[in-house]
């Protein structure tokens, strides 16, 4: 399959409805069901992208990019995401969802809650706002940070910070240090 071919695909696909779907049987590959059931927690292995204008625009080079929004773990519906299909062993492709400013990890991922991951503060690092991209390829220089890479599955873009039961780690580091003489300098905040 081309990205041509792809985009030929979609447009048929939305001539139905709102949404394209990407799957094995669309993407005419293997693997990517189980990479969507075991990386973005969708059992049925499709991840379903509304196209709000209802059209694909493709020039014939380069990437294939859709703006849309798609729902998964956890994310509401409306989550802006970019779809960036390139040609390389067949159709590969990254998802990238930048996150609204109250995102944490128990948002995505219940199970930490009420564990100390719950009391990491997350932002952008090098762009606006963290983001998760999740590539079916090894990607150098994503979009947000081109200095980084993502792997195959599931990545996070983006830094953390320490707060909530962090605070007490945080004062006894701060409390070290100025004893040490290295005072604020070493630690932000």
């Amino acid at each position: 399959m081309t990205l041509q071919e792809l985009a030929k695909t979609f447009e048929s696909q939305l001539q139905t409805g709102p949404f394209v779907t990407i799957d094995d049987s669309v993407l005419g590959s293997s693997g990517v069901d189980e990479l969507l059931r075991s990386q973005l927690g969708l059992v049925s292995g499709r991840l379903e992208v509304s196209i709000p204008l209802r059209k694909v625009s493709y020039p014939g080079a380069g990437p294939l990019v859709l703006t849309g929004s798609a729902s998964f773990l956890g994310l509401p519906a409306t989550q802006e995401v970019t779809l960036t299909f390139l040609e390389g062993e067949g159709i590969v492709f990254d998802l990238t969802a930048t996150l609204s400013s109250g995102w944490d990890f128990g948002t995505s991922f219940p199970d930490l809650h009420n564990s100390l991951l719950e009391g990491l503060l997350v932002s952008g690092g090098s762009s606006p706002r963290a983001q998760l991209v999740f590539a079916t390829f090894v990607e150098r220089g994503v979009p947000a940070a081109p200095n980084q890479f993502a792997v195959v599955g599931l990545n996070f873009n983006g830094t953390v910070g320490l707060s909530g039961n962090f605070d007490l780690l945080l004062d006894l580091l701060r409390a070290q240090a100025e004893v040490e003489g290295e005072q604020e300098a070493v630690l932000p905040g």
